[in-house]
């Protein structure tokens, strides 16, 4: 009798276990699925936002009227959508020539002399302009630019040092000391502020042609934008 009964104990033990087994795994399938929902909606979102972002700079563009407002426009727009702690908007002309033309929160009383005031972050304003591309130091600490708000001075999290391109060519360099490290989702948002830029600054370039009314940069750059992702 002991026999028969072992076995039903064994049949329905082994059942137990094949069910809970199933169990777990549509536990970790629904929490898998939830995970994947939420990265699919947080994706959704950032993208959202940086496109938003980048209308807004584009409508903000097309009001300046001189290389110093347009350059000012710029950071006061990257403020607005990063943990900028100082940044500095420089535009360089064909001979290699860097002319401060705006500073965001800078430490001189003038962009020029904010980007004399560390060496050691010219030298990655002249790297990025000889490579034609960013630059980037995390955690620099206290030997590179330091960043002054009411709260005292602090190092900066991260410099970023980004080229502006025309046809290859470095035509400004915005250079930003971030108050957080840098994110997958900050360096996005500075690669969708690349073009846009670079399109609308052509029209200050000394052989721009005479823009129309409508402008040819914000048309071209008005085109980019709708081609976001």
């Amino acid at each position: 009798a002991g026999g028969p009964l072992l076995a039903g104990c064994v049949g329905v033990f082994g059942a137990m276990l094949f069910w809970a087994g199933r169990m777990r795994r549509e536990v970790l399938r629904h929490r898998q699925a939830a995970v994947a929902l939420r990265d699919s909606q947080r994706q959704m979102a950032d993208e959202a936002q940086r496109r938003s972002a980048v209308s807004d700079l584009l409508l903000a563009l097309q009001q300046a009227r001189t290389p110093e407002a347009f350059g000012q426009t710029v950071l006061r727009e990257l403020g607005r959508q990063a943990p900028v702690g100082q940044a500095l908007f420089a535009t360089v002309d064909p001979a290699g020539q860097t002319v401060a033309r705006a500073h965001y929160a800078g430490a001189g009383a003038t962009p020029a002399q904010t980007l004399v005031e560390m060496p050691s972050t010219a030298v990655l304003v002249d790297r990025c302009i000889a490579t034609a591309q960013p630059v980037l130091v995390e955690q620099p600490g206290p030997d590179y630019l330091r960043i002054r708000s009411g709260l005292g001075h602090g190092a900066a999290a991260a410099i970023v040092v980004l080229p502006v391109l025309d046809s290859g060519r470095v035509t400004a360099v915005i250079e930003v000391a971030m108050a957080q490290p840098m994110t997958a989702q900050l360096w996005q948002l500075l690669e969708a502020f690349q073009p846009i830029v670079a399109v609308s600054l052509a029209r200050f370039a000394p052989d721009a042609p005479v823009p129309d009314q409508e402008g040819g940069g914000a048309v071209a750059a008005t085109e980019l934008t709708e081609a976001l992702p």
